[in-house]
């Protein structure tokens, strides 16, 4: 991260496309910090095709398991997630895309459809079955279009196993509230660069423009003209936007 932090890597190398080294940079400096606080509220912010939201905090003696290699008690095939986290009770796999495709096989059939988060299913059956809580996040870029994979997905997996979507940009947010929060110097540096490096890659999240105090309302008048109007207490001022 320093090395990309200080203008390093050249503009067109293929290091700033790489799904694989945002993963790392990101996760595996989230795992330095004294507790999962930002871990737990960054997975948080995913959700499902119902837009319920991802609502199980890991404890403190989480175990992150960067491309861990599970071989298919059916086939003979190897699968590799981006992550697994577990901790006593669950396991989670998070699928992460950056700028690559989910890959996707489909047939006429449409029951034979089938995906990599449909594959990474099958871990879960063969490895993890005695957990109690089982999930899966595919992690991308907020403008992915996701709905369509998601739904295929959610129709051929198991109902015991949750399914969220969650966005890279999310990250920015959750680590500009724990900015001001951390004390240790350490987890401040890390939290800096991190927002440095989400920022490099434009990964930032715009949420709107908060105005405290102030109170907004629009008119629209007969003569073509909208009045934009805020009051506070004594002081009043209006904006006026002619529609020719």
């Amino acid at each position: 991260m320093i090395y990309e932090l200080h203008g390093k890597i050249p503009r067109n190398s293929s290091f700033l496309y790489s799904e694989d080294i945002l993963t790392s940079t990101v996760f595996g400096n989230l795992r330095y910090f004294s507790s999962n606080s930002l871990i737990n509220d960054f997975l948080s912010e995913a959700i499902d095709l119902k837009g319920n939201i991802f609502n199980y905090y890991f404890s403190d003696n989480i175990k992150i398991n960067f491309w861990k290699k599970f071989s298919n008690k059916t086939k003979a095939q190897i699968n590799e997630p981006d992550l697994v986290l577990e901790d006593k009770n669950s396991v989670l796999i998070i699928e992460c895309k950056y700028h690559s495709p989910l890959d996707e096989c489909f047939s006429e059939n449409e029951n034979e459809y089938t995906n990599q988060l449909l594959r990474y299913s099958t871990i879960i059956k063969d490895y993890y079955a005695e957990k109690k809580n089982k999930n899966i996040i595919f992690l991308t870029l907020k403008d992915y279009d996701v709905e369509t994979c998601l739904e295929k997905t959610r129709k051929k997996l198991s109902p015991e196993i949750g399914l969220y979507w969650l966005h890279w940009e999310k990250l920015f947010l959750c680590l500009k509230k724990y900015e001001d929060k951390v004390t240790s110097i350490s987890e401040k540096t890390l939290i800096t660069d991190l927002i440095q490096f989400l920022e490099n890659r434009n990964l930032k999240y715009f949420s709107g423009i908060r105005i405290p105090y102030f109170s907004f309302t629009w008119k629209y008048k007969s003569n073509k003209r909208y009045i934009f109007a805020s009051k506070f207490n004594t002081f009043s001022w209006r904006w006026r936007y002619n529609y020719e």
